[in-house]
């Protein structure tokens, strides 16, 4: 999985979590944007996450094979920051 999400490439990291079930704590891991740019994301879209990857969620991924070649993964969520939310509402 670490690979598939490009831990080493800075893209997400996997994290330690604590969840509850059926009134039990128990200890997992789950993946995040990396530090460098999650707080820049989360601002940019509105101070808004995700409490679960769903189809509705998954609609707005835009596949590698349809984003330009010559940018990186990491390229295209600078480029998303930088565009400020008045380009996303108007676009």
């Amino acid at each position: 999985m670490d690979e598939l999400e490009g831990v080493t490439k800075g893209h997400y990291e996997r994290l330690p979590i604590q969840i509850e079930i059926d009134g039990r704590t128990v200890s997992a891991e789950a993946y995040y944007a990396h530090r460098s740019y999650a707080e820049a994301l989360w601002k940019r879209n509105g101070e808004e996450g995700y409490n679960c990857y769903t189809e509705k969620v998954a609609k707005g991924y835009v596949k590698r094979k349809d984003r330009p070649r010559h940018l990186t993964f990491l390229d295209q969520i600078r480029l998303f920051v930088a565009s400020g939310p008045e380009s996303a509402q108007s676009g």
